[in-house]
Formats: C-alpha cells, structure tokens, sequence
C-alpha cells in the first residue's frame, strides 16, 4: 500500500524492473484483498484489489532464478504500514472463477473452502 494511494507489485529478473501500480482510495482501517500474479505464459504481471478489474503491465523479461529474499509489504525503502492478516502463494496463474471465489463478496474465504 502506497501511503494510502494505491498498491504496488514489483517482479524482477535481476537486471530489469517490473511494477504493477493499482489506485484504490482504501482506507487504512478496512479489510482490503490484494491479489497480484505474474503470468510468464502471457508474458504480464498483473495486481487486483478487491474484485476489482486487474491491472496488466506488459513483461516479457522473466524472473530472477536465485536465492533471495521474497519481500512483502515493502518496496525498496517503503515499508507497509498495516497488518497482513493472510498470505498465500500459488504456484499457478489465478483464474478469474478463482478471484472472485477469494473474495467471497468482501468477506474473504478461508483457505480450506478453496477449491
């Protein structure tokens, strides 16, 4: 979350930078789910909020293949101030069936209900 402007996914081969920004005019005190994928298939990487229409950014460049940190809630040196209440990583595109079913008309699902 961008100082309360938007939410932003970076992706990177180890050269090149890729980011995913999404306006929201969340509020620091409301439950928001944020979804963001890289589709190397489509060569796109992509952040969703709240069920909203996903935002795609072109990127064809990959993505770096080494042991290094996985950073969440923070962008260089930006730091979210928040709470994640939940973190899940798929090892596979969502679909939109998928997307919608997470966010369970605002009331999120619980992963064990997750087909």
């Amino acid at each position: 979350h961008e100082n309360g402007a938007g939410f932003n996914f970076h992706i990177s081969n180890g050269s090149s930078l890729g980011e995913a920004f999404i306006g929201s005019n969340s509020t620091a005190s409301a439950w928001h789910l944020v979804i963001a994928w890289h589709d190397a298939a489509g060569d796109t990487i992509n952040i969703m909020v709240d069920n909203g229409t996903p935002v795609t950014v072109a990127w064809a460049n990959g993505v770096q293949d080494a042991n290094k940190d996985l950073r969440i809630g923070r962008a260089f040196s930006d730091y979210f101030s928040g709470r994640v209440q939940a973190l899940t990583i798929f090892n596979a595109v969502p679909t939109s069936d998928q997307r919608t079913a997470l966010w369970n008309a605002g009331a999120g699902l619980p992963l064990a209900d997750f087909d």
